[in-house]
């Protein structure tokens, strides 16, 4: 009967060992695949469990992120009375104080889509929100889009919207909402947050929280 390729290995391992040299037997090795196994095993485990952690981090990561834009909120306790439409059927006829002590009569811009930013300088989502907007901006002239950035946090000055209008290079008109009437009137709740109206003054739509250029392309678009 021919011998199996483990009895010829076995016997050439016994004459090996009688010689006197130096080998690892064949049963040595089965040993040691063996004993190796716990140990691969054990690192596999703990490799897996090592990115479980990874994973479950980064999802709540992200839901975190998710809580803080949407934990910015205020309460506002302006005038949230709707405004009547003026005598030449525009329909928000409001009239806003600028930093530089202009006054922008709504009214006045009829067949323009007007974009009501509210912000405040130290708000970090809207720091990446002002430079999306500003990309939109220079998109539209002056003709077809207004944009008044309104500021609400009440502790920051003229001075200090003015430096951050110059060093980001935004041109549009700033206002400072004080009293919260305007947020109040739109019920704005946080920042950033975005509010369109239409050619006749309408109110359109809101944007709240961080979007990208393209959103707020695309409300644009809608109302020319």
């Amino acid at each position: 009967m021919a011998k199996s390729k483990y009895q010829i290995k076995a016997k050439t391992e016994i004459k090996q060992k009688q010689s006197g040299k130096k080998h690892t037997y064949y049963d040595e090795e089965l040993s040691k695949k063996k004993n190796n196994s716990p140990f691969v095993f054990f690192i596999g485990f703990i490799v897996i469990i090592g990115l479980g952690i990874v994973g479950v981090g980064k999802l709540l990561d992200s839901q975190n992120n998710d809580e803080l834009v949407n934990s910015i909120t205020y309460t506002y306790t302006g005038d949230s009375t709707e405004v009547s439409s003026s005598p030449s059927g525009y329909k928000t006829p409001l009239s806003l104080s600028t930093i530089d002590g202009s006054v922008i009569e709504l009214a006045d811009n009829a067949g323009k889509v007007v974009v009501l930013y509210f912000h405040y300088i130290s708000c970090y989502y809207c720091e990446e929100n002002g430079q999306n907007l500003k990309t939109v901006m220079g998109e539209y002239s002056s003709d077809e889009v207004l944009i008044i950035a309104i500021d609400v946090q009440i502790s920051e000055s003229v001075a200090d919207i003015q430096q951050w209008a110059s060093e980001n290079e935004y041109t549009w008109s700033n206002v400072r909402d004080t009293d919260y009437s305007l947020a109040s009137k739109y019920s704005v709740s946080g920042t950033p947050s975005m509010v369109f109206l239409g050619k006749d003054g309408s109110y359109s739509q809101k944007l709240v929280g961080l979007n990208s250029a393209d959103n707020m392309r695309s409300a644009i678009d809608k109302l020319l």
